[in-house]
């Protein structure tokens, strides 16, 4: 019996085992290899990605970035061979090989050339056969670009030279061929190529018996081939002139007669400083100097630590040979520019008095007091944000910068920005220094000049405080604007959701979308969400939300096509090129808007990095306003478009901005105005100028609207 059992039980154990041996065969007689959820860098660089491949920009900048990530499923070892393309020098995968499941990265690098190129990747099993997998990556043409710096100065066009002559060191940076020659008659100055690329210019000192004022010359770099429309002329000047025969100028006959061009008389400027480097409101190396003539000068000194000139300083400031650009001169030397400070001269004989916004680029780079200033939303603190750095876009400028919208009853409405700084202890020493005043009253600061917030290209006029006493408005008083309807989120419970009710009037704040995710019903409650405006004590965050937060209404995804899922979208035909008008809509009453009033719509919004950048406010008149289950679907007459609009990138770290604009006349009488904020584009809101639609969508919120009224 012993004998018989150790047989049934080897009989038993070898038949399990039999059954285990080809178990694992039939699991892994099947190869496969197979990719899916393809993730792209936020967008930023690549232009599109799937399963198949992708295509990305010629500037990534980073070599060591994941451009493109795909998740890779396998039952075998397997390994990425290049099979087209001279990899090598500019595409990579980590991890080149591999075994089982895992994650597949691409990186690429700068594409300088003005071709385009493209590479096939393939996935092989280790034993050599090839799978179904393969990537075609494509990276686009740069295009062609000569570019020439001045002691490291990029866009410079000029260098200058006083008696005992210089060393001026350009650098030249092209993807392709050119020349460079200097004028006739320039044998005072030397080129000496000491690598490609860079040159060293030697201007030798001026002869004891030059009689003349200055010499100049310039260096052409003129590309050739396909680069031959490209062409950078520098000028090299020496002169013999000095402060000391210089001619005085008023700053409003400097700007009328030298406004974009170099300053080719020997004269200065007198005037006081307005500025208050103290309170850190604008940048250290910046200065802005005002005269009585009633116009002012910023300075950009070419060393911040040069800067040391207190508010009510006067100073003479020598503008020989400078150019004049938007008000403005660079690369000021606090020795060879900046003579004979007079401290504790005072600001208010140069203070410049206003009475409206409207215009108000004539001031610019002065120093003026809004006599019926306001805050469009008198809620937070000046800088609606932390103190950490909070801009990750290398594109981006360094310091953080944010702004809340001050409006004149006078007419007009300007951006305040308060810079936050590089680090906690940087920036505007007042940026939290209390919740903004809800009155009407007196307010000063500089108008000045800055980038926009995307392309940073193109210059808007802001309006800066230089410290916390320049508010005088009164903390509680009078407002020359009154509110119809007004949709402000108080502090409350991060548990849940609340209904949407006005702060103040009557009307309705609704989304067109119907997601229950985001936003739990259409008649509107507030989803929690975050950004950087302040309601509690200054010194502290909101409790329980992090120091980056703001209490949003938030709707569902949107994508910037036609869809059902929009309320409207049944009942009206939407314009503007398909796009659907998913968005936001409030409704209100203007039947007590006379024609001799001004409505405005004033709010504060921001998206997530796939949600809508570009957007439009219109207005229509409603047939229906108050029916909480079936509120306004249709409506007496179309839609008119007031103005547009782009959404900053919450995940970019911008803080949501403040928008302020007038609805026409027409709408003046009615009792049942409609107002839109319709998604009127396929870009996203981040700040790649490469963006790519948002598939799928993205979300949108909205912090505050108001509705006001004014007196013409």
């Amino acid at each position: 019996m012993k004998n018989i059992r150790k047989i049934f039980a080897f009989l038993w154990l070898a038949t399990c085992l039999l059954f285990a041996s080809c178990n694992d065969d039939n699991d892994n007689s099947t190869s496969y290899l197979r990719v899916s959820d393809v993730t792209a860098t936020s967008g930023n660089y690549v232009l599109s990605a799937s399963e198949q491949g992708f295509n990305v920009i010629p500037d990534v900048g980073n070599r060591e970035l994941a451009v493109v990530t795909y998740d890779l499923r396998s039952n075998r070892e397997w390994k990425v061979v290049f099979e087209s393309g001279n990899t090598d020098d500019w595409l990579m995968a980590y991890p080149m090989e591999g075994s089982g499941d895992g994650k597949l990265r691409f990186c690429v690098k700068d594409n300088d050339a003005i071709d385009e190129r493209t590479a096939l990747a393939v996935l092989y099993y280790q034993d050599g056969g090839a799978s179904d997998v393969q990537f075609v990556v494509k990276q686009e043409a740069n295009l062609p670009y000569l570019n020439v710096s001045i002691n490291g100065k990029t866009g410079a066009t000029r260098s200058s030279s006083g008696r005992d002559g210089s060393i001026v060191q350009i650098n030249v940076a092209s993807n392709g061929d050119y020349l460079y020659t200097k004028s006739p008659g320039s044998s005072w100055f030397t080129l000496t190529e000491d690598r490609k690329g860079e040159i060293t210019a030697t201007v030798d000192p001026l002869p004891e018996d030059f009689d003349e004022e200055l010499r100049d010359g310039t260096i052409t770099f003129k590309g050739i081939g396909s680069h031959a429309h490209l062409e950078t002329v520098l000028r090299i000047v020496q002169s013999v002139v000095g402060f000391d025969g210089a001619s005085l100028i008023t700053i409003e006959e400097l700007l009328e007669q030298y406004e974009g061009k170099f300053v080719e008389e020997n004269l200065y400027i007198r005037g006081v400083v307005v500025s208050d480097i103290d309170n850190k409101n604008i940048p250290p190396d910046q200065m802005v100097v005002q005269d009585r003539s009633g116009k002012g000068l910023l300075i950009v000194f070419d060393d911040a630590l040069g800067n040391t000139f207190k508010v009510g300083t006067e100073v003479s400031v020598w503008v020989y040979d400078k150019e004049i650009r938007k008000a403005s001169i660079s690369d000021v030397g606090a020795d060879n520019n900046i003579y004979d400070p007079t401290e504790n001269v005072g600001c208010d004989g140069v203070i410049k008095t206003i009475s409206t916004l409207l215009g108000a680029g004539e001031h610019l780079n002065c120093l003026v007091r809004i006599t019926n200033a306001e805050w469009v939303f008198p809620y937070g603190t000046y800088y609606p944000g932390d103190e950490r750095t909070l801009y990750t876009s290398a594109a981006a400028v360094p310091w953080t910068d944010k702004a809340r919208i001050v409006r004149s009853t006078g007419g007009g409405a300007l951006r305040a920005y308060v810079l936050g700084g590089e680090n906690e202890a940087g920036g505007a020493t007042f940026k939290h220094a209390r919740l903004l005043p809800k009155g009407n009253g007196s307010l000063t600061g500089i108008i000045m000049n800055r980038h926009d917030d995307f392309e940073r290209t193109t210059d808007i006029t802001v309006f800066r405080m230089r410290s916390g006493d320049d508010d005088e408005i009164p903390a509680e008083g009078t407002r020359g604007y009154q509110d119809i309807v007004e949709f402000v989120w108080p502090p409350f419970s991060n548990v849940g959701v609340v209904p949407v009710v006005p702060l103040s009037g009557a009307g309705t704040l609704r989304s067109t979308m119907t997601d229950s995710w985001h936003f739990p019903n259409v008649a509107g409650e507030i989803y929690i969400g975050y950004c950087y405006w302040r309601f509690n004590d200054p010194s502290t965050p909101i409790e329980g939300a992090g120091a980056n937060t703001y209490w949003a209404m938030n709707t569902a995804a949107m994508d910037g096509s036609q869809s059902a899922r929009s309320i409207f979208a049944p009942n009206y035909p939407f314009s503007s090129g398909g796009i659907n008008g998913e968005g936001w809509v409030a409704t209100f009453s203007a039947e007590n808007v006379t024609a001799d009033e001004e409505i405005v719509v004033g709010f504060s919004t921001s998206s997530s990095s796939t949600g809508p950048r570009d957007f439009v406010l219109d207005w229509g008149e409603a047939l229906y306003t108050n029916d909480a289950i079936d509120w306004p679907r249709t409506f007496a007459g179309t839609f008119t478009s007031v103005a547009q609009y782009e959404c900053t990138n919450w995940d970019a770290q911008l803080y949501p901005p403040e928008f302020m604009f007038a609805l026409p006349a027409d709408c003046n009488g009615k009792a049942n105005i409609c107002v839109r904020l319709r998604v009127n584009g396929t870009r996203r809101a981040n700040l790649a100028l490469t963006s790519t639609v948002f598939a799928g969508g993205g979300t949108n919120r909205i912090c505050a609207l108001v509705i006001s009224k004014r007196p013409k």
